[in-house]
């Protein structure tokens, strides 16, 4: 028989590495980028949802979710002055690209 018992330490500890690794993954996300002139970035998954700003072709992000034709992104770079590192916003799948060569 398997002794299922934890102590308080070993639950803390495993803890502690999950609390971890869920820190230090979006460093490690996979980049895509703008592939057209402008992309509208929306407030939700949808063509209808208010567009936050532009984003601009070239620019970087990294794809939090898809829901449907649309990815919730996280903006990386970008030449748009308006827009900070770490916005998140919706775009559609259509135009963006993680072959940093195709656009």
């Amino acid at each position: 028989m398997i002794n299922r018992k934890f102590s308080k330490s070993s639950l803390i500890i495993v803890l502690a590495v999950l609390i971890s690794i869920t820190a230090i993954a979006p460093a490690f996300a996979i980049s895509f980028w703008v592939r057209i002139d402008q992309l509208n970035l929306r407030t939700a998954p949808s063509l209808d949802a208010s567009v936050i700003d532009v984003l601009y072709k070239g620019d970087e992000l990294s794809v939090l979710r898809t829901q449907g034709d649309f990815s919730e992104i996280r903006v990386k770079n970008t030449a748009n002055k308006n827009i900070k590192a770490g916005t998140v916003g919706w775009v559609s799948n259509k135009y963006i690209t993680a072959d940093a060569d195709s656009f």
